[in-house]
């Protein structure tokens, strides 16, 4: 029987980011809470408005690397499968608020930075500024 379980984190930061209109992201963040480094790979696109508002999509794989849950070892690794979709609030040509929502389906639960030691799913919400060059 397959256990779920839904994890909710809410992240402000600020990404630095090429301008293209669609492509690929690679992104790192570190959780304190958890002792964890997340690292993950996103194709994404972006849909084209014509207007300061511009949302985006993207889908991809990541790795985090967190706090075992047992004492084994001093670190462990998840993978995940991770989607995501916000929108740019293009305030000049280099600078954009954004808000991103992203949901992560671990595929192991080796680490804490999985909800369950069986993997699961995981949701973030974001907010913050990017800089593109």
């Amino acid at each position: 029987m397959l256990q779920r379980y839904v994890a909710l984190v809410a992240v402000a930061g600020v990404l630095l980011q090429h301008r293209a209109p669609d492509g690929v992201r690679v992104a790192g963040e570190y959780a304190p809470g958890r002792d964890g480094f997340n690292a993950d790979v996103n194709a994404m696109y972006h849909l084209d408005t014509a207007s300061m508002i511009s949302p985006y999509v993207g889908l991809g794989l990541g790795l985090s690397s967190s706090t075992p849950r047992a004492t084994t070892t001093k670190s462990a690794t998840d993978t995940y499968v991770s989607g995501v979709i916000g929108t740019d609030i293009n305030i000049t040509d280099s600078i954009a608020a954004y808000v991103e929502g992203n949901a992560r389906y671990y595929m192991s639960g080796n680490g804490t930075a999985a909800p369950t030691n069986k993997g699961g799913v995981g949701f973030a919400a974001k907010t913050g500024v990017k800089f593109f060059f």
